[in-house]
């Protein structure tokens, strides 16, 4: 049997995989570098990264253009990296094109986090308009936050249980 994944979880890992990459990989240690790098974020790269899951969360109002663009970019210079003589943790911490990769994905994670909201307390089924024209819903139980975001064409909520 195989399991669809929804628009939720394919942000979700989307995220994860960002998270797998930063400026903050120049102070880990050799086996963090190479099991974030070359394990969790060569894995996400190719699958979350590509330009049909993208495109996914961008019809559906979870990443904007900026966002895609980036994403695709981050994506195109870390494949030309594979299998080449950058392939390595050495070249991870010295290198102009890691540096390069490791800034993109922190620069996109910003953009995602201002593009999403943080709602401590609000009323259940509080409505509002982002700047980027999306309609956010919010229901809250009494001691989470939720997220939920629907682009304002009415494609359906979408449910996101993380902050990043």
């Amino acid at each position: 049997m195989v399991h669809k994944i929804t628009v939720s979880e394919r942000m979700d890992l989307y995220i994860d995989t960002l998270q797998r990459c930063g400026i903050y990989l120049l102070s880990a240690d050799t086996i963090t570098i190479s099991y974030s790098i070359f394990e969790e974020f060569d894995v996400g790269a190719t699958s979350f990264l590509h330009i049909n899951n993208l495109t996914v969360l961008k019809d559906t109002g979870l990443i904007n253009d900026l966002v895609m663009n980036k994403s695709i970019e981050l994506r195109n210079k870390f494949m030309e990296l594979q299998g080449s003589n950058k392939w390595s943790v050495e070249s991870v911490k010295n290198s102009s094109e890691w540096l390069e990769i490791l800034e993109l994905s922190d620069e996109i994670k910003k953009c995602c986090k201002n593009n999403l909201w943080r709602i401590t307390q609000v009323q259940p089924h509080t409505s509002v308009t982002t700047p980027c024209g999306f309609l956010l819903s919010l229901r809250l139980a009494s001691d989470i936050s939720v997220y939920a975001a629907a682009t304002s064409r009415g494609a359906g909520l979408l449910l996101l249980d993380y902050i990043l």
